[in-house]
């Protein structure tokens, strides 16, 4: 949500920062002077005309009028006599207006050009913090396209040409830096960046600025489920804008009352439904701030789910989605999607579930902003719609788009976190390093100060001697403190990192626990026994990725699981799923004592998954006897893996391609070989049955 708050800011109060920013740029000691002769003030009036036109032609989506009047406004700029800072400050301008209507392309172009002509020897001294705010416009330019890393370095310049300088653009680069790291789910980091922002608004007298960042930071918090931490943030948030006495968006006000609302909701407070109502009416009405209004909405279906009032869930589930479905930019829409088609669905109302999911759909494929993380529940909601409507082909096909999407969703944030801690580990590193270095140098500068003592000591006063040499052993001693406490530091940011990657594996392991919830309960409502099936197959696997997550952060080694100890409880979870409780099967696992890291755990536990489940629901019959095997082992030379699978079952149909199968369990067993790079081949087992043989290679060892 803090990222749509972000956006609409600055489309709102862009031009007014630029304009505002460019005054503070250094160069208060040159007044500007009155025109006085009446071809200056004929310029004057001429350059107001041709910036009006520039905003109101921009902004009605009429770039090629735009362009013309931003030419005129140049060739007015540069006609002599030249003013080398207004010319500089017309192209800004220009360009920041270009960066809110949406002409990216056309801004950049702006600001090559001005780069080019003015600053291929620039004048620092006078126009460094102007620089600086032209390369925060250019970093918006390249964040609307997508391209962070690119806006990520022009913040970062434009922070250091800064420096100390009180300057409104500095808290803008901070909080443009967050948006970068939250839209990367790198939350922490965006955090830190907020708080920058906050920093210096305390520092500098700046109320806006600690406002903007402390709201963010409530915004994020809450994102996370901290709920009690962003409460406070949000409280500190409002009372910083009561004191100073300033205005804001009241799309912010908004937001921060609905993080009332939903934190009253979450953590069990009095008057949920009163006060979640007013903050609906008022986002609707007074505020016309519709994200917050579908959110106090979808707080208020589920509280009244909790309360067992259907009627007021279905109303207050389908005003989110009709407010979300009018709302250009909602980045919560595939939630409010979901959570009102699960609701129809639960009432009967299949065919109008399948449209909620479709218009969705539509949705996201005329503006495809959406990550892995929200792709993923979009696809299995579609999925799930169509099952029931019957278009069971494109159900089978989206589900398991769906699951790979979430997959790789799980994968790139663990990715990205353990990325994230790495990098702050770096920096603390560096930190070491650099106290190291200054208490080496006191070191040698105490010794030296100990050598000169003594020689003033030994050409006059024995008093002196004893002093310097107390003063000496105090320094050394102030030093060799500070080498230990910055090893305590380090230490403590080893044992820090390798806490986050547990919390990582184990938040990972609680998401996919929460969609394996849902699946279960829809399946328990469901009357087909097809779907049944389908979404406890797909239960299964996201039971077996959550499992290799629960080994990873329960055990000290983070880097690895051990596949035995993996195996069997999987097999065991298995046959409780699919034998039912209590029941028991004749089932030999011959897994060696192997560590396989993430990349491979989690393929070999799908495929695992995929081929007990075979065994279990087409191996096993009513008459008793069924045996499975499972054996893994490791090639004489270590350099390949290999994975058999068989039973005594009646082995595969007459003339039953498995290459052509479609299958989707068999689907996925081939798509994962193909993955890890691997080889499988199904056969007949000897005295009958099917037997499952998959080669792959091994991975380097681990430590």
């Amino acid at each position: 949500m803090s990222t749509t708050l972000r956006s609409l800011l600055i489309l709102l109060l862009l031009p007014l920062l630029c304009t505002s920013g460019l005054a503070q740029t250094g160069l208060s000691g040159r007044k500007q002077q009155e025109p006085t002769t009446e071809a200056e003030q004929e310029k004057k009036r001429l350059t107001g005309v041709y910036m009006r036109a520039v905003r109101s032609h921009a902004y009605a989506g009429q770039a090629d009028s735009a362009n013309y009047y931003a030419t005129q406004l140049k060739e007015l700029q540069l006609a002599p006599p030249q003013d080398t800072v207004q010319i500089v400050m017309t192209y800004s301008w220009t360009a920041s207006n270009f960066v809110t209507a949406g002409y990216y392309d056309e801004a950049l172009a702006l600001l090559d050009e001005l780069e080019g002509e003015f600053f291929d020897h620039p004048p620092l001294d006078t126009l460094g913090p102007l620089y600086a705010t032209l390369r925060i416009i250019r970093g918006d330019a390249y964040s609307h396209q997508g391209q962070l890393d690119t806006a990520m370095t022009f913040y970062k310049t434009a922070l250091r040409e800064f420096g100390d300088l009180k300057h409104m653009f500095r808290a803008r680069a901070y909080d443009n830096i967050a948006g970068i790291f939250e839209r990367r789910q790198l939350y922490d980091s965006a955090i830190y960046y907020q708080q920058l922002s906050v920093d210096y608004g305390q520092r500098y007298d700046e109320p806006r600025s600690q406002f903007y960042g402390l709201t963010n930071m409530a915004l994020i918090f809450h994102k996370t489920g901290r709920d009690e931490r962003a409460l406070g943030l949000a409280e500190e948030a409002l009372a910083v804008k009561t004191q100073a006495d300033i205005r804001v968006p009241t799309t912010m006000l908004s937001a921060l009352r609905q993080i009332r609302c939903a934190v009253r909701y979450a953590t069990g407070m009095d008057s949920v439904a009163h006060y979640c109502h007013n903050v609906y009416n008022l986002a609707t009405t007074s505020y016309n701030s519709p994200v917050a209004a579908a959110g106090a909405a979808t707080v208020l279906a589920r509280y009244h789910n909790d309360l067992g009032n259907p009627d007021s869930v279905s109303y207050y589930y389908a005003k989110a989605w009709e407010i979300s479905e009018d709302t250009p930019v909602d980045p919560d829409f595939v939630q409010r999607a979901v959570a009102y088609s699960s609701d129809l669905l639960g009432r009967g109302r299949g065919s109008q579930a399948y449209g909620v999911m479709s218009k969705a759909m539509e949705r996201h494929r005329a503006l495809p902003e959406l990550n892995d993380a929200d792709l993923g529940p979009l696809y299995t909601g579609l999925a799930r719609t169509e099952y029931t409507t019957g278009r069971i082909d494109s159900a089978e096909a989206h589900f398991a788009t769906g699951m790979t999407l979430l997959e790789n969703s799980y994968q790139r944030l663990s990715e990205a976190n353990v990325a994230d801690a790495a990098a702050r580990f770096e920096v603390q590193q560096a930190d070491f390093a650099l106290e190291q270095e200054r208490a080496d140098r006191a070191v040698a500068e105490a010794e030296a100060t100990q050598q000169r003592t003594v020689l003033l000591t030994i050409l006059g006063a024995a008093a002196l001697l004893l002093l310097g040499a107390l003063y000496a052993y105090r320094r050394v001693n102030q030093d060799r403190r500070r080498v230990t406490e910055a090893n305590t530091k380090l230490a403590a940011a080893v044992a820090e990192r390798e806490t986050l990657l547990k919390e990582i594996h184990h938040r990972v392991k609680n998401n996919l626990q929460i969609i394996s919830g849902l699946l279960f309960r829809q399946a328990r409502k469901s009357d087909n026994v097809e779907t049944r099936e389908l979404l406890r197959d797909g239960n299964d696997r996201i039971k077996a990725m959550a499992l290799v997550h629960q080994n990873l952060y329960q055990r000290d080694e983070l880097t690895g699981i051990n596949l035995k100890e993996f195996a069997n409880e999987l097999s065991h979870q298995l046959q409780i799923s699919q034998l039912g409780e209590g029941a028991t099967a004749d089932i030999e696992m011959d897994i060696a004592d192997t560590r396989l890291d993430l990349d491979r755990a989690i393929p070999v536990g799908l495929i695992l998954n995929e081929l007990i489940t075979n065994t279990f629901k087409y191996a096993f019959g009513p008459g008793g006897g069924d045996r499975l095997r499972v054996l893994f082992r490791q090639t004489d030379d270590q350099a390949r893996y290999l994975l058999t699978v068989t039973d005594n079952g009646p082995g595969l149909p007459a003339n039953y391609p498995p290459e052509g199968a479609k299958s989707l369990g068999l689907h996925l067993v081939r798509g994962l070989v193909r993955q890890l790079r691997g080889t499988c081949e199904f056969t007949e087992a000897a005295g009958g049955g099917l037997r499952v043989d998959i080669s792959f290679a091994a991975a380097p060892a681990l430590a």
